[in-house]
């Protein structure tokens, strides 16, 4: 049994010396109208098999914390697929809207804050769990949201987005 699902979106390929070529995705819908340099419009396709997946990203259900302090959300890699090689991306999505692309983060040197997403959003990894982390400084009302982690996972001119 196979699950697909489907995303619109703009992509760009980077490759970098200590780990090779990695894709970048932006959901952000201004920011992939205007086509910066590089990036390319996509209809990106998740393509899973149910009984043995390749990659599984876990989330808690749910998370409180009060205004103006500081909340981690964590994301989860399975077993068979190391957080360190991975860019983790971040998305937030409100009831009746779109989900808005956050960031993606590699690592402190290699990383990529979304258009408008203000800076107390960050990105960062814990090795020692396995998790991407994405860390919201000041929460602020406006912030109550489903926030859906990703990574661009696979090789070639498809990659697989799991949440």
């Amino acid at each position: 049994m196979y699950e697909n699902s489907f995303l619109l979106c703009c992509r760009s390929r980077e490759v970098f010396p200590d780990s090779g070529e990695h894709l970048f995705v932006n959901t952000d819908e201004d920011f992939c109208k205007g086509l910066q340099l590089g990036w390319k419009p996509v209809l990106l396709q998740e393509t899973r098999r149910m009984e043995t997946p390749i990659l599984v990203l876990t989330q808690p259900p749910s998370t409180s914390v009060s205004l103006g302090n500081t909340v981690r959300l964590s994301c989860a890699f399975s077993s068979g697929v190391s957080v360190s090689g991975q860019f983790v991306q971040w998305f937030q999505q409100k009831p009746g809207s779109p989900p808005r692309y956050l960031l993606s983060y590699y690592s402190d040197s290699i990383k990529e804050q979304g258009s408008g997403v203000p800076a107390r959003f960050s990105g960062s990894k814990d090795t020692s769990t396995n998790s991407g982390i994405l860390t919201i400084s000041g929460v602020q009302a406006e912030d109550e949201a489903d926030y859906y982690c990703g990574t661009a996972h696979g090789s070639g001119s498809t990659a697989q987005l799991a949440q």
